[in-house]
């Protein structure tokens, strides 16, 4: 699943239509904001129930006097994320009326088996913070050390990843996992998905080139890697491929590359770095046409042909394609 963070000083409604489009089902935001108002939430819950969106709202025990139950209810809340400060009691409390998240990068496990005393596990979830100080994020270790402890108990984990837009005033983004802060979104989202259970976008916005990757993977299961590419390859471009079964230790295999049964003089023959994209020539014989994608520096090679290269931004892609994953090039530039 997928989620995304709205700031009530900063609600679009287009923008919020586009990522439900997307595939998005959860909208996340904070009341601990200067000038948060009713109003702003209003609005905003008012957008999610249009859009299908279940919302989550990060809260403060300070706040529970200007936002009580029963307007947090009126506006739509589904799930409230407990900051610091909250008591146990006060957690069974607001637990029969919200579904409530925990901090999953805080939380112990003593307090955690303390709150199942008396709140159901179907009542809970866990999401990690967002670290907005740059070398202050999670490490994977303990990141899989929190969540191994939330499975335990069948409790659903969430984590942000940055967007493309970064929130003020660092402008470092907003991930969980330290080794995202300068990943693409859709790289940090594909490179954690299978661990957590949400994964939501913590800055302000995706652009429309991360929401086509974020759109053609959740409706198609297909992983878009944008490229600089030879026009005589046009026929490469926004084409479907699978990465052959039996995954190479050193290059993605276009599986269906070879059905075309195009000719292939020697061309371009160079080094092939990481995000390289080539095709075998006449002189490999049999292998003639087939293209792959560089997922480790490869020497040059008379009989492999370079054609163009992954872009930058999605080169962490290439080593999350597993076996039999569909991939697509979305060519930027022509060369």
């Amino acid at each position: 699943m997928l989620g995304f963070s709205v700031f009530l000083n900063n609600i679009d409604a287009t923008y919020m239509h586009n990522m439900t489009d997307a595939g998005f089902s959860d909208v996340f935001t904070s009341l601990q904001l200067p000038d948060v108002t009713e109003a702003h939430l209003a609005r905003l819950g008012e957008l999610c129930a249009v859009n299908h969106l279940r919302l989550t709202v990060d809260i403060h025990p300070a706040l529970l006097e200007q936002f009580p139950i029963e307007k947090l209810q009126a506006f739509g809340v589904h799930q409230l994320r407990l900051d610091d400060g909250f008591s146990i009691e006060q957690m069974i409390s607001l637990s029969t009326a919200f579904h409530i998240i925990l901090n999953a990068s805080t939380v112990t496990r003593k307090e955690l088996e303390q709150l199942l005393i008396n709140v159901p596990a179907s009542r809970l979830a866990a999401w990690h913070n967002y670290y907005p100080h740059v070398s202050t994020g999670l490490s994977e270790e303990f990141f899989k050390q929190q969540n191994d402890l939330f499975k335990q108990y069948d409790i659903p984990v969430a984590a942000f990843i940055p967007g493309d837009e970064y929130r003020a005033p660092l402008f470092e983004g907003l991930p969980t996992l330290e080794k995202h802060r300068h990943f693409s979104p859709f790289a940090s989202y594909l490179d954690i998905f299978e661990q957590v259970d949400l994964v939501l976008v913590g800055d302000y916005s995706l652009n429309d080139i991360s929401l086509k990757q974020f759109e053609l993977f959740t409706q198609q299961q297909t992983i878009l890697l944008h490229t600089s590419l030879e026009r005589t390859y046009e026929d490469l471009h926004a084409t479907r491929f699978h990465n052959r079964p039996d995954c190479a230790a050193d290059v993605i295999r276009f599986l269906e590359s070879r059905q075309t049964k195009r000719h292939v003089k020697p061309g371009v023959i160079t080094t092939r770095p990481i995000g390289a994209v080539t095709i075998d020539n006449e002189q490999f014989g049999r292998y003639e046409g087939e293209v792959q994608l560089v997922k480790n520096p490869l020497a040059s090679d008379a009989r492999v042909n370079t054609i163009g290269y992954v872009t930058k931004a999605d080169i962490p892609l290439l080593k999350l394609i597993g076996a039999n994953q569909a991939l697509q090039l979305e060519v930027i530039e022509w060369i």
